[in-house]
């Protein structure tokens, strides 16, 4: 099983970069020794490479409502397990509203 553990879901995430970080729990446990790696989808995009983490960043993001999710891929690159999507709201500070934030 695979799950997102941050962000929760319906969370409103500040970031000026478009930055939306992601954490996840697999239960068993990522196989990094066995070439599992995890993969972050937003709006059903891959976001960056592979990575042998169980944290990850997708960058670029347009401010708005996203979709995320995350899958564990083989080292053959096949997809072994899929998070449900978590719905998440991101926001940017305005120079134009300094309070707000």
């Amino acid at each position: 099983a695979i799950r997102i553990l941050n962000p929760s879901p319906d969370a409103t995430l500040w970031d000026n970069s478009g930055t939306i970080n992601v954490q996840i729990e697999t239960q068993p446990s990522l196989n990094i020794e066995a070439g599992d790696r995890v993969v972050v989808y937003v709006d059903g995009k891959q976001t960056g490479d592979p990575a042998a983490s169980t944290t990850a960043s997708a960058t670029g993001i347009d401010r708005g409502t996203h979709q995320v999710g995350a899958a564990v891929l083989t080292r053959e690159g096949a997809t072994a397990i899929q998070s449900e999507t978590i719905t998440v709201h991101l926001q940017r500070h305005s120079l134009n509203s300094p309070a707000r934030h």
